[in-house]
């Protein structure tokens, strides 16, 4: 099994503190009748050592390369379009899930005070939960910050935009960063453990910000501006081509595998 979240973080902020509590030592009296355990990043299985004193090995999460989509210029200057979008804005994106673990009305707060008079710089919001509704009804007056809700095809999204942006209190290893590097994002990310431990394999692929630290996030928004997004584009792809592709996460898991079935076999 693989273990996506630290699960009294995760449960408790998602459930309420004593039913996270509670399902947090459900699950992981489960675990204990596992063959094997992996967490989906270096920095989990990091926090559940220190934290638990409870050791698993880990695989980083992979992406599916050959998933991406290249759409011509034409194609995206027309999705653009279609939301009031010029060709020549500066396009920020987020995709996911609308909760409070990804502290999402910190970064409309931030965008909204950097750019509410910059009709040049917009933002694109995928996904749906009870944090979207509060956020609509908020900017609903601000034409740069777009809700589209759910969407099939996120990979169409991502392709039409500049620079991927997460304000994430918590993750696992999280796979809508890694779909924005694999789709040519830079990407602007919370010093959380795991998105650190994305930039620790390129730090050219985009910035990292304090958690909850305003003028720092404006920062990273200015330094965006005054960067060779191009070049920072090619060693996002690059990065997740050479560290985060799902053949080598498929690879590991392999291995895994392997070596469980030979011990069963023995036994």
């Amino acid at each position: 099994t693989t273990l996506r979240n630290y699960v009294y973080e995760d449960y408790c902020n998602k459930f309420g503190k004593t039913r996270g509590i509670i399902m947090a030592k459900l699950h992981l009296k489960a675990i204990k009748n596992i063959k094997k355990t992996v967490t989906c990043s270096k920095s989990l299985s990091n926090i559940y050592k220190e934290k638990l004193n409870l050791k698993f090995d880990y695989i980083q999460n992979g992406v599916d390369i050959n998933n991406i989509k290249s759409i011509s210029k034409e194609e995206k200057n027309k999705i653009r379009k279609k939301y009031n979008i010029d060709k020549d804005d500066l396009l920020y994106i987020y995709t996911g899930q609308f909760i409070e673990r990804k502290n999402i009305p910190f970064l409309l707060k931030c965008f909204d005070e950097k750019y509410k008079n910059d009709k040049n710089v917009k933002i694109i919001l995928l996904g749906n939960g009870p944090v979207l509704k509060p956020m609509e009804d908020k900017y609903k007056d601000n034409k740069n910050i777009i809700f589209l809700g759910e969407v099939k095809d996120v990979y169409t999204y991502l392709s039409i935009s500049d620079v991927y942006v997460s304000t994430s209190r918590s993750e696992g290893l999280p796979n809508g960063v890694l779909e924005a590097m694999a789709s040519s994002l830079p990407v602007i990310l919370s010093d959380i453990p795991q998105h650190i431990e994305i930039l620790d394999e390129n730090n050219k692929i985009g910035f990292i910000y304090k958690q909850d630290d305003k003028s720092d996030l404006i920062n990273c928004f200015n330094k965006i501006q005054s960067t060779d997004l191009k070049l920072m584009s090619s060693e996002s792809k690059k990065c997740a081509d050479d560290c985060f592709s799902a053949n080598n996460m498929s690879k590991q898991y392999q291995e895994i595998y392997k070596k469980i079935s030979d011990v069963i076999i023995y036994e």
